[in-house]
């Protein structure tokens, strides 16, 4: 195995966009349902007082009451999921761009082998990105066949610091476009990628020569790993702070565990054989897509729910292996005849 291709494309779930529930509109009904009943509530006790007995609830009420209830629960399930959109029949489904357009949908990750053409791996997830599936996918590609490839290329959707720093860790080549590892203002000559760290001053040194100071650690989401944050101090005195940073007090460049691995990343990018690799991407795992979503019309899941989904999709890139083998072996057997 010389070289796999890993990419995901997102597939419309069978909830309808039209019936997702919304965070911020539940909200607004709720504040609304809440004012309505209290200004019940207010009528019946003045009803109350006025007949000098205890008075019906009128039908309204009750099914306002419901109706906050139901909403309620609705918003906390939002909250455990921390999702802002949650559909009531498809819990499990998230919004995703398809077609050009926000949908319901889950996201469909698959890897193909360069040579055979055939589907190697195959999972679902419910990720709105591919930020977190590149060691799962080499991972499922282990299990399948035992071992992965010399190479894996991905693009810059796979690209995250962790990723790249765990797939080192289990010494697993893979080769991934730029894209979001390389994150942050682009500066040029003051990118951050520019800045030289030593390990044994525990500094980072800027292009200008000036070294920034340790000023603590930092973590940004509860997903990420927590980094090494440097300050300068010389700005007010730098020639081209200008360029370099407008934070007002001064350039801070943050270091993460998996820098050396990033940076590796990058120097391997610069290959021109690895370029040219790169460059293979599209035409290895495309196909399968294509294939799958174009000629065999397969653009909405026909189940519900994650584990579900996730058998369909192994299902059809059984169909899709079935079909791309079905001519060598035919070749085979008449050359056998």
């Amino acid at each position: 195995m010389i070289c796999h291709a890993v990419d995901g494309t997102k597939i419309r779930a069978v909830a309808s966009t039209r019936t997702m529930e919304h965070q911020e509109e539940l909200e607004k009904l709720l504040a609304r349902v809440e004012a309505s009943i209290a200004e019940m509530e207010k009528a019946v006790e003045a009803a109350e007082q006025e007949e000098g007995g205890e008075y019906r609830l009128p039908e309204r009420l009750q099914q306002a009451t419901e109706l906050r209830a139901a909403i309620r629960e609705s918003l906390e399930k939002m909250q455990e999921a921390k999702r802002e959109h949650l559909h009531p029949q498809e819990a499990e489904a998230r919004l995703m761009p398809c077609e050009g357009q926000l949908h319901p949908a889950y996201n469909a990750q698959a890897v193909a082998d360069a040579q055979a053409g055939v589907v190697v791996a195959a999972e679902v997830v419910n990720a709105e990105s591919d930020n977190a599936q590149l060691v799962p996918m080499l991972e499922e590609v282990q299990s399948n066949l035992g071992e992965v490839a010399k190479e894996t290329v991905a693009d810059g959707g796979y690209g995250s610091a962790k990723q790249l720093g765990e797939a080192e860790l289990r010494h697993q080549e893979v080769l991934v476009a730029p894209g979001v590892e390389t994150g942050g203002a682009k500066r040029g000559e003051f990118d951050s990628h520019q800045f030289a760290y030593d390990r044994e001053a525990d500094e980072v040194i800027c292009p200008q020569g000036q070294r920034l100071r340790f000023e603590g650690m930092r973590k940004k989401g509860s997903q990420r790993s927590a980094v090494r944050s440097y300050r300068c101090t010389h700005y007010e005195q730098c020639p081209v702070r200008a360029l370099c940073s407008g934070r007002k007090d001064g350039r801070r460049v943050e270091i993460s565990p998996q820098r050396a691995a990033v940076l590796r990343q990058r120097a391997k990018r610069r290959d021109p054989a690895k370029q040219a690799l790169l460059r293979q991407r599209k035409a290895i795992i495309e196909p399968v897509f294509a294939t799958l979503k174009q000629a065999m019309g397969f653009r909405r899941w026909t189940v519900r729910g994650l584990e579900n989904v996730r058998t369909q999709w192994a299902l059809l890139c059984t169909a899709y292996n079935l079909k791309k083998l079905y001519k060598p072996w035919a070749a085979a057997r008449l050359a056998t005849a």
